[in-house]
């Protein structure tokens, strides 16, 4: 048993070094494109004739805004998106906590009636 223990947990750990490494994978390509897009944003608005000095700021905002998410994405850990997702959504709860009642009541409803449209037609 002992033996079987031990396989299964060499197994487990390799399947876990295959998904970081895809999701480094992954994590790395979105970054190229956030910032290829921040690069593109800028070419193209400046090759535009005919742009305003304020259509020229909010596209620099979108650029700031996609090089910001790429920084972010390459210089956090998983860990610490996964601290920095609960910590924003326990603010955000403490913040609004009727509305997001209602909200997740809502969702509930709209999930409870498809599960039970798709219950009712697979026992017909």
């Amino acid at each position: 048993m002992s033996e079987n223990s031990n396989e299964r947990r060499e197994a487990l750990g390799e399947w876990a070094r295959e998904a970081r490494q895809r999701a480094d994978e992954v994590k790395s390509t979105i970054v190229q494109q956030l910032n290829e897009g921040a690069e593109t944003i800028r070419r193209e608005v400046r090759q535009t004739d005919s742009i305003s000095a304020d259509d020229l700021e909010r596209a620099d905002e979108v650029a700031e805004g996609l090089e910001r998410a790429a920084n972010y994405l390459n210089t956090t850990s998983y860990e610490q998106m996964g601290s920095d997702v609960t910590h924003a959504i326990e603010e955000e709860v403490s913040r609004n906590p009727i509305r997001n009642l209602v909200i997740a009541f809502a969702v509930g409803v709209v999930v409870g009636l498809i599960l039970r449209s798709n219950g009712r037609s697979s026992w017909s």
